[in-house]
């Protein structure tokens, strides 16, 4: 929270109480609506019993909010006092009730009350509350967070645990298909093997070859069961995305290890949220770990290498490697000086973009030539008829891609937006539109992809663009991107609205891993750097 908001008497405590009434109304209003369309709404005591039991807290809530106005507020002051001296009271107890909380969510929606847990607000209400008894659990240490420090870390662990545990289920010796086209992924996946399982050679998958290739390792032990390589996958999901996050929220600089922890898992579930596959995302990994804006020679073996492995994972992947050593070079690299050493500064991103893209086009016809299959067959995705009512709500994704972006984009979108309301001077135009056309050609490359026969059903197709904004957005929130020159007066007053979520400790370099926060904290010698080249 920050410190603006701390000074006044009771202002966490009313902030978070009327959070708190308009999640329970609008649930309300949500299940008022579904229970109608249902026909349920005038004959079913349970639903009756599910919407008030929403409505009433909430509009006790809000008659609190509106009954301790003026000088009444001062009792949610000493509300407030008293429910952080009782939750301080528990101490690292505290830690062991919040984990008890964990499997309540999955419990609550996978196993007791399935149906009743269908609408999406009812289970954001339960997240809520479980979040705010969580934050109320957590100590004050590690840095000592604020209570929104708290909140937050207790939220997003908690949400993690939910997505986690929805893969429990995919764990099973059940022998028909759990899921689209599962039958077909194992069997695809098997091709690599396919003499010594079928006894004869078989041509290799012609769509997502990388995927099955993950996919086929435990056919390098004969007769496993079916869960085992369910479990696999499910290995693959989590392991693949939660070191994409580790490797991302290590760039960001933070030192205090609760921040960053909670960085992790927000990463985690905003790459699910399209989600972006574990085959594709492998390229992505690869990068974050081994590319750097002043390695430039490595760099571009590692986006060869990530490249190579796009060429054999998706076509509309190719140039993603190059995309985002590119973007990091940008984030990374100041440009300053004379036309010259511009034009210096531009070859290293074209010298990515060629190598990559060579890279990608070669393991790409490569593995077509060595896979048996009729190299026109690779050039299906070209031909497929474009849907693009998809994009807006319809049957096949009731929120629509198009909107479903806007939201999924919106917290990236606004760090970004704080960071450039106080640096927007300090970065040279060029770095601004490299990111931002970056960024604007995956998203239109994405809802093509997203229009094409077998997409529309969620935002698997945006993974490119959310990963390239993820990046972005964790480079500016935590003050990574360098600037070119040094702030205005006018900017170094103001403050950031993300300033004292987290205490902030100085690290090797002056601004690392600091969120966004006022400008004057930065002597103009951090922001001008040599230029590059």
């Amino acid at each position: 929270m920050t410190d603006a908001l701390n000074q006044r008497p009771g202002a966490l405590t009313r902030r978070l109480v009327a959070v708190t009434a308009g999640f329970l109304l609008l649930n309300s209003a949500a299940l008022v609506d579904l229970a109608n369309r249902l026909g349920a709404l005038r004959t079913s005591i349970k639903w009756q019993s599910v919407i008030l039991g929403s409505l009433i807290p909430g509009l006790l809530l809000f008659g609190l909010l509106f009954w301790t106005r003026g000088p009444r507020q001062v009792l949610l002051h000493r509300l407030e006092a008293r429910l952080r001296a009782l939750g301080a009271s528990f101490g690292w107890w505290g830690v062991a009730l919040f984990l008890m909380l964990l499997p309540v969510l999955p419990l609550l929606t996978m196993v007791v009350a399935v149906k009743a847990f269908e609408p999406a607000s009812l289970r954001i209400v339960a997240w809520w509350l479980l979040s705010l008894l969580g934050a109320f659990l957590l100590p004050e240490v590690g840095g000592r967070p604020s209570a929104l420090g708290r909140l937050a870390l207790a939220g997003i662990v908690i949400g993690v645990a939910f997505q986690v545990a929805g893969y429990l289920p995919a764990i099973s010796s059940y022998p028909l298909s759990l899921g689209w086209s599962e039958a077909s992924r194992y069997y695809n996946a098997s091709l690599f093997f396919a003499r010594r399982i079928y006894g004869e050679a078989v041509p290799l998958p012609v769509l997502h070859p990388s995927r099955y290739l993950m996919q086929a390792v435990p056919f390098l032990v004969s007769g496993l069961p079916l869960w085992v390589h369910r479990l696999w996958q499910v290995m693959l999901w989590i392991i693949v995305t939660l070191g994409t996050s580790i490797t991302l929220a290590r760039k960001s600089g933070l030192e205090n290890r609760l921040a960053r922890l909670a960085l992790i898992g927000f990463c985690y579930l905003f790459l699910m949220q399209g989600p972006v596959y574990y085959h594709l995302l492998l390229s992505a990994w690869i990068v974050l770990m081994g590319a750097s804006g002043s390695r430039r020679r490595r760099t571009i073996l590692v986006v060869i290498l990530a490249s190579a492995w796009a060429g054999i994972s998706r076509v509309n992947w190719y140039p993603v490697p190059a995309i985002l050593a590119i973007a990091l070079y940008l984030l990374e690299q100041p440009l300053t000086g004379t036309r010259r050493r511009m034009v210096t500064y531009l070859g290293w991103p074209l010298a990515y973009a060629v190598a990559g893209g060579l890279a990608a086009f070669a393991a790409g016809r490569a593995y077509a030539a060595l896979s048996g299959n009729p190299v026109a067959e690779f050039g299906s995705s070209f031909t497929s008829d474009l849907l693009w009512y998809r994009l807006l709500p319809s049957a096949t994704y009731p929120l629509g891609v198009l909107p479903g972006s806007l939201l999924a984009s919106a917290g990236p979108i606004l760090l970004v937006i704080l960071w450039a309301r106080y640096h927007r001077r300090g970065m040279h135009p060029i770095r601004w539109i490299g990111l931002a056309g970056a960024l604007a050609g995956l998203l239109a490359g994405g809802l093509v992809v997203s229009a094409k026969i077998g997409g529309g059903g969620n935002l698997h197709n945006l993974d490119a663009y959310l990963v390239l904004l993820l990046v972005i957005a964790v480079y500016m929130a935590f003050d990574r991107a360098e600037c070119d020159t040094a702030p205005s007066a006018l900017h170094r007053k103001r403050r950031s609205p993300l300033q004292g979520t987290w205490n902030r400790s100085r690290g090797r370099r002056g601004n690392s891993g600091r969120p966004i926060g006022p400008v004057h904290q930065r002597a103009p010698s951090d922001c001008v750097r040599a230029p590059a080249g």
